[in-house]
């Protein structure tokens, strides 16, 4: 099993080294903007990360001027906090997690972070059955879906995950040619 230790280390090292450099994104200076077609009863979930003392502005426009509620949470929403007859559940306003909240046609949220964090954007449509909403917001976000947030994506993770193995493999078969020389 000795033999096996430094490949198997170097091959950690090396996913772990590799790994999220592919996935950095900046945020400062960065306008995001989707288009989205929402049904009530069928919220939009995105997250975020802010620095501390980030500001960040997210605004919807509705296509058919429809009420829109924005809402921004701390920690990961649990659930979508929609009643089965699509009416918004009032246990949203008692979230400890609930940061900030905005109501109307084309709401704008402004958000300054406390601390570094990922926050937890939520929209909902609360007055037609659907409509076609544009976000637009001045910090990345990467939409997720309840009860799944998406990590890295896939094709970088099965290519880090190759390329460690093969540098991994590389190795051991070079430390072999070496004890047999």
């Amino acid at each position: 099993m000795k033999k096996y230790k430094k490949p198997i280390l170097l091959g950690l090292i090396c996913f772990f080294l590799l790994f999220p450099l592919f996935c950095i994104k900046p945020t400062s200076g960065f306008i995001y903007a989707q288009m989205h077609e929402e049904d009530k009863g069928t919220p939009v979930f995105y997250l975020s990360p802010i620095f501390f003392n980030q500001t960040i502005e997210i605004q919807t426009f509705s296509q058919n001027f429809e009420v829109y509620g924005i809402f921004i949470f701390a920690a990961r929403p649990t659930e979508s906090y929609l009643k089965p007859d699509e009416t918004l559940d009032p246990k949203i306003f008692v979230n400890p997690f609930l940061l900030n909240y905005t109501f109307g046609v084309n709401p704008v949220l402004n958000f300054t972070a406390p601390i570094l964090n990922i926050y937890y954007i939520e929209i909902f449509l609360l007055s037609a059955e659907e409509d076609i909403f544009y976000i637009f917001s001045t910090a990345a976000l990467s939409r997720y879906y309840i009860p799944e947030i998406p990590g890295f994506p896939l094709g970088i993770t099965i290519g880090v995950m190759i390329g460690s193995i093969l540098i991994t493999i590389v190795f051991y078969k070079k430390k072999l040619v070496k004890k047999d020389l």
